[in-house]
């Protein structure tokens, strides 16, 4: 079983080619705080801190609930909660939102978190250091940054990295300068990532930057 919190961007891709095979159920937040967070006697919100939980037993009354929905005497809501109560008294799987004025402080937004970068233009902060900064745990930290971009600091930071190169090639500028800047002292490591991330080498790019591309 998956557990993705609210508002937190996901996929659901397929692994080594094998077709998708799965239920979703949409839980609407507020109803789940009231009837679940409250039980727990948790307030302010609360998120799933193990987002895959490994329990045959449990999937197996999960997959009931969702199979007998619509049928004749079903009392869904008791049902779900008492599968939730039950779900976070085996596994823990459910913590309090940890939300203050420090964590709302942190960059919410691509130019901010730009600005981080441009302030350790050859080393990338490290997100033990950036929870430091913001003055919590470092799980917390992560858990607050995938809600504000939808993806792990580390990866949010990468992909700006990789964006911030990939400006100033179209720019003009030299491939050794933009792998620099963005934080990348071997150039290899650059090309290996840009190729992953614009399936297309920094040269390609660099020599095919059209007027669409330079603003």
């Amino acid at each position: 079983m998956v557990l993705v919190a609210p508002a937190q961007v996901h996929s659901c891709n397929p692994v080594g080619g094998k077709p998708r095979s799965y239920h979703m159920v949409f839980i609407d937040a507020a109803w789940f705080q009231e009837h679940v967070g409250s039980r727990l006697g948790i307030s302010g919100g609360l998120e799933p801190c193990k987002p895959v939980i490994r329990d045959a037993g449990l999937f197996a009354e999960f997959l009931a609930f969702v199979e007998a929905q619509g049928s004749t005497g079903s009392d869904t809501a008791n049902t779900l909660i008492h599968l939730f109560l039950k779900l976070n008294e085996r596994h823990a799987c459910f913590a309090p939102v940890v939300e203050g004025k420090k964590i709302a402080a942190l960059p919410s937004d691509a130019s901010a978190w730009a600005h981080l970068l441009e302030e350790h233009e050859t080393r990338v902060p490290s997100v033990s250091w950036l929870a430091n900064i913001a003055g919590i745990r470092r799980e917390s930290f992560s858990r607050s940054v995938r809600r504000k971009t939808g993806l792990p600091p580390s990866a949010y930071l990468h992909c700006l990295r990789l964006e911030k190169g990939r400006r100033m090639l179209r720019q003009g500028k030299a491939i050794a300068e933009a792998a620099l800047a963005s934080g990348y002292v071997d150039q290899s490591h650059f090309h290996r990532a840009f190729v992953k991330y614009f399936s297309v080498t920094p040269g390609c790019y660099r020599k095919g930057a059209s007027q669409t591309y330079k603003k």
